[in-house]
């Protein structure tokens, strides 16, 4: 099972704007230079409304300056948004759910980095030590992801 051979970091927040803003932000990767402080610049390479297969490039600053290949692979909308994020060999899955909270939205971000095959082996001794680290990096995006959407006069 796929889910056993993989890093992974899971945080939720609560955003003062309602699901549906929350949700046409997050699931369009160019507004990541807005609030994700590792993109430096992001272009759509695809054409069409966003969906599953809508594709884009990011100019994203991850072990030295690369270029990584963005595509959206679940779409649902006002309620799920997932991305496969891919750099040379480094892939990673970003998973978004938003749902209303009070007249506002809860947001979770999960993060799953799989390991190629040859360093699975390399999972239960990096798991423990990888985890608080992708828990607090999402921790902070979605607070600067928060601070971005709640700013006086944000338009998505």
């Amino acid at each position: 099972m796929l889910w056993h051979q993989m890093l992974d970091g899971l945080n939720s927040e609560r955003i003062e704007r309602p699901v549906e803003q929350v949700f046409a932000f997050v699931s369009d990767p160019t507004n990541d230079v807005k609030w994700h402080w590792t993109v430096l610049r992001a272009w759509r390479t695809s054409e069409g409304p966003i969906d599953v297969g809508s594709t884009f490039k990011w100019d994203a600053k991850f072990l030295g300056r690369r270029e990584a290949d963005v595509e959206i692979t679940r779409c649902e909308p006002n309620h799920a948004v997932a991305t496969l994020v891919k750099s040379g060999w480094m892939q990673v899955i970003v998973t978004y759910l938003v749902a209303p909270e009070d007249g506002a939205t809860r947001i979770t971000r999960r993060t799953e980095i799989p390991l190629p095959r040859l360093l699975r082996w390399l999972d239960p001794l990096v798991r423990p030590i990888a985890r608080p680290y992708a828990n607090k990096d999402n921790g902070d995006h979605l607070r600067k992801l928060k601070e971005e959407l709640e700013r006086p006069g944000h338009s998505a």
